[in-house]
């Protein structure tokens, strides 16, 4: 019997009347409640459909190529500068002046800070009046010697008149030269009283206000930075400095310099900084606790964005391309087992892949083992897959 028979038959039966039961008016209401049900379940059972199955979900799938690449190496680094000058008293005295604002850029040779002058003005004063004093002895006795060097020559003096003739000038020379030194200590002391710029830079906090008692034994009183150019330092593995050191000699004397590698950085904002640097240090030694070597590269820095202590990533870039496999980033997942991507089956159906992977070069990662070129990999709608269940893929390369 087809369905539209069914129904039909259902609806009949439903509605026919039951004939007079000898029974009781109770044994016959029970017994049309209980008829009714079984009929009403068969009917529904009769009329109702399977539903149909949901079509496979659909994803996005990407082919594994192969490309000649550049590795890119990122490590982490901190910037540091060229010249960091903690600026000192070298005399005891009152601040008078402070000519900056702290923060400030300075040129090399500006006035930053005034210790009182007067104790050393009249400190050279009294150095100079020493120096004449002495002069003047240094006269006095060397004319002494001359005469008495006559005299012993005529005989009218002894010999001990003309040693003692000797050893005054001599005496004399030498309080002049003590006093010549006293005298450009002086001066020395009262040129330290005015606290100059020893480089360009950016001067810091001032310690001390003016007034304050400041001497040698004081704490500093500013810090000095030069910033451009600046330095970033970090440390790479042993196997990237033996490869660059390798290429580097197997290049030509010509094209040496040129194996270097370039850095770059990327900020912790996650922007790139506009300027490439180059490498300035190499330590001579591994540290044999990390297996790594300090390296160290100067960067431009006319705008004067970085400063000491910052943070970044420095980025290396083999010189020599290499062939490898790439896959989306956005396809590789991982557990506690490791990395795997879904794999797109010719059948369209998705088979889980363990895969090796090497240094992420822009959006993609390099896959060292577990997929061959050419195969489908899964990098939009993964998470409506189930392993080995069908899928609808469409392919479409990762953008950029």
């Amino acid at each position: 019997m087809d369905a539209a028979g069914s129904i039909g038959f259902c609806n009949a039966v439903t509605t026919r009347r039951s004939p007079r039961s000898p029974a009781g008016p109770r044994a016959r209401l029970a017994g049309l409640a209980l008829a009714a049900l079984a009929l009403v379940a068969a009917c529904d059972g009769q009329s109702q459909t399977p539903p149909a199955a949901p079509p496979p979900p659909g994803v996005t799938v990407a082919a594994v190529t192969r490309s000649e690449i550049n590795p890119v190496f990122e490590v982490v680094g901190q910037t540091e500068a060229v010249d960091e000058v903690d600026l000192r008293a070298r005399v005891q005295g009152f601040l008078v002046s402070r000519a900056f604002n702290e923060g400030d850029d300075v040129r090399e040779g500006d006035l930053l800070f005034a210790i009182e002058k007067a104790p050393y003005e009249a400190a050279l004063a009294a150095a100079d009046a020493s120096v004449d004093q002495a002069q003047a002895a240094v006269l006095r006795t060397r004319k002494d010697l001359e005469r008495a060097r006559i005299l012993f020559s005529r005989g009218n003096v002894s010999e001990k008149s003309l040693d003692d003739a000797v050893a005054a000038e001599r005496d004399a020379r030498a309080q002049l030269a003590a006093a010549e030194a006293r005298q450009r200590e002086a001066r020395l002391n009262l040129g330290y009283t005015d606290v100059y710029a020893p480089v360009d830079g950016r001067i810091g906090r001032a310690a001390y206000s003016v007034g304050n008692l400041v001497g040698p034994d004081s704490d500093v009183l500013a810090t000095l930075v030069k910033l451009d150019p600046i330095y970033a330092v970090f440390n790479v593995s042993e196997r990237l400095y033996l490869s660059y050191r390798q290429e580097a000699a197997a290049m030509p004397a010509a094209n040496g310099p040129q194996a270097a590698p370039v850095p770059r950085l990327r900020l912790a904002n996650n922007q790139d900084y506009p300027h490439a640097g180059k490498i300035a240090f190499v330590d001579n030694r591994v540290d044999p606790m990390t297996g790594t070597i300090a390296v160290r590269a100067i960067f431009p820095n006319p705008d004067k964005l970085l400063v000491p202590g910052i943070f970044v990533t420095v980025r290396l870039s083999e010189r020599q391309p290499e062939p490898a496999l790439l896959i989306p980033q956005a396809a590789v997942q991982e557990d506690q087992a490791g990395r795997f991507v879904l794999v797109a089956k010719p059948d369209n159906t998705a088979e889980v892949r363990r895969i090796e992977t090497g240094e992420r070069t822009g959006i993609s990662w390099q896959v060292t083992s577990g997929l061959s070129e050419g195969e489908l990999v899964i990098y939009e709608g993964i998470q409506k897959v189930r392993p080995g269940a069908p899928i609808s893929p469409v392919l479409k390369p990762a953008a950029g």
